[in-house]
């Protein structure tokens, strides 16, 4: 549904963004599956013409949403949050959208999925949410407590020391791989934890902590 057909209007995605959200345990607000169906129906037509997400369905897309939505219990209150390759926009603004708390600042380094970030930052009109065209290594010390990623390859070099977070701060990865993750970061990040996400068999949300 969706992918190979003309793209879904944002109404369309409530029902989608609902079950899905039933599937996962999730209770949402009628405001945010708003925001989220908004968003959702931009991307779904953005990624027509720019590389955002290949040929996922619109219910594989909410799903993305809500594994997304599973990282929140993770986050700290008023967190300041670095969305690492953020692409398509996950999980950074699924979690700016259900956490007005947080400040989420979406980095990406591609100039054609800067663009749609920096268009869906426009449409939703969030106050916590940023965009930044960039890359990890030419980032200030210290100035991020939560970093998130997700698709990311070769995440060891990509975070590098981490020191774009502050001591201690935390980095969140979608995962299927923790414990190969955690050898690949030792020395830098120590694993805290792997949350599973609920409707998934092998996804993980793995937890590590700058050392």
């Amino acid at each position: 549904m969706s992918a190979a057909g003309h793209a879904l209007p944002s109404e369309q995605y409530v029902p989608l963004l609902g079950e899905a959200a039933s599937r996962s345990g999730l209770a949402l607000s009628p405001a945010t599956i708003s925001a989220l169906s908004t968003y959702l129906a931009e991307l779904d037509r953005w990624r027509r013409r720019v590389n955002l997400t290949g040929m996922l369905s619109a219910e594989e897309l909410a799903d993305h949403v809500m594994e997304s939505l599973a990282g929140s219990p993770l986050v700290p209150d008023r967190a300041e949050l670095l969305d690492i390759g953020s692409g398509a926009g996950v999980p950074g603004i699924p979690l700016a959208v259900l956490r007005p708390d947080i400040r989420v600042t979406l980095l990406e380094p591609r100039r054609k999925r800067m663009a749609f970030l920096q268009h869906v930052r426009r449409v939703l009109a969030l106050e916590n949410l940023f965009a930044l065209e960039a890359r990890t290594e030419r980032l200030p010390e210290a100035r991020w407590n939560v970093a998130t990623t997700r698709g990311v390859g070769r995440l060891s070099g990509v975070v590098g020391a981490g020191s774009f977070l502050t001591p201690g701060g935390l980095l969140l990865v979608w995962t299927t791989a923790p414990d190969a993750l955690a050898a690949a970061l030792a020395g830098r990040f120590r694993l805290v934890k792997a949350l599973r996400l609920p409707a998934s068999r092998r996804k993980q949300i793995a937890m590590f902590r700058r050392q």
